[in-house]
C-alpha cells in the first residue's frame, strides 16, 4: 500500500509539473517555439497583385529528389482570387503554436498571367490558428508541373530575411472565403 501511495504521489508531481508549463506556455503568449511572435510579411505588394491563377495539389509520389504538386484544382475566378490576394497582403506573418498540424497538407502554387510562379505557401488546420499559409522559399514550374521545395534554396523573389525561419511563421485568414472548401476532409 506504501508503494502505491508514493507511485500515486510521483504520478500527481508529475502531472502538475505538466500543468504549470502549460500554464506558462499559454501566458507566454502561446507558443514553444522561437522568435518574435510576428514577422513581417515578406511577399511584396506589386507580387501579391499580380497573381491571377492559383494551382491547389498535393504532392504526389516521392521520385527521387523531387516534390511534385499534383494539381487538384486550378483557381481563376475573380472572387476567390481576390479573397486570397487579401490574405496574402496581411502584413504580418504570426508564429505558429509547435509544429503540428490537424488533418492534409495542401499546397498552393500562385502564378501570374504568363504562367509564372510568383510565390508558393502550403496550407492546413493547425490546433491554435486555424487554416493557415506557410510561406515557401523554392518553387517551380518546369514542363507544365510544378514543384514545391520549401525552405532547399530561396528562388522565390520576396524580401526574406536571412535571420528568420518563416516555417516558423504562418497566414491565419478564412478559408470559405477564399478557396471555398478543403480538399481531403
Amino acid at each position: 500500500m506504501q508503494r502505491f501511495k508514493r507511485f500515486f504521489s510521483y504520478i500527481l508531481s508529475v502531472a502538475a509539473i505538466f500543468c504549470l508549463g502549460i500554464a506558462a506556455l499559454m501566458a507566454s503568449g502561446g507558443s514553444d517555439l522561437e522568435g518574435p511572435a510576428t514577422v513581417p510579411n515578406p511577399l511584396p505588394p506589386a507580387t501579391v497583385a499580380k497573381i491571377k491563377r492559383i494551382i491547389v495539389g498535393e504532392y504526389g509520389a516521392p521520385s527521387g529528389d523531387e516534390r511534385e504538386v499534383k494539381i487538384i484544382e486550378t483557381i481563376t475566378d475573380p472572387y476567390r482570387l481576390e479573397k486570397m490576394k487579401e490574405g496574402l497582403s496581411g502584413p504580418l506573418l504570426h508564429k505558429k503554436y509547435r509544429r503540428s498540424f490537424l488533418g492534409g497538407v495542401y499546397h498552393l502554387i500562385f502564378l501570374d498571367g504568363e504562367g509564372k510562379v510568383l510565390a508558393a505557401a502550403s496550407y492546413y488546420l493547425t490546433p491554435k490558428l486555424g487554416y493557415v499559409l506557410v510561406l515557401s522559399q523554392d518553387a517551380v514550374e518546369r514542363n507544365g508541373r510544378y514543384y514545391d521545395y520549401g525552405f532547399r534554396q530561396k528562388r522565390l523573389s520576396a524580401n526574406w530575411e536571412p535571420n528568420i525561419d518563416y516555417r516558423l511563421y504562418a497566414i491565419a485568414f478564412d478559408w470559405h472565403e477564399a478557396i471555398g472548401y478543403t480538399p481531403g476532409w
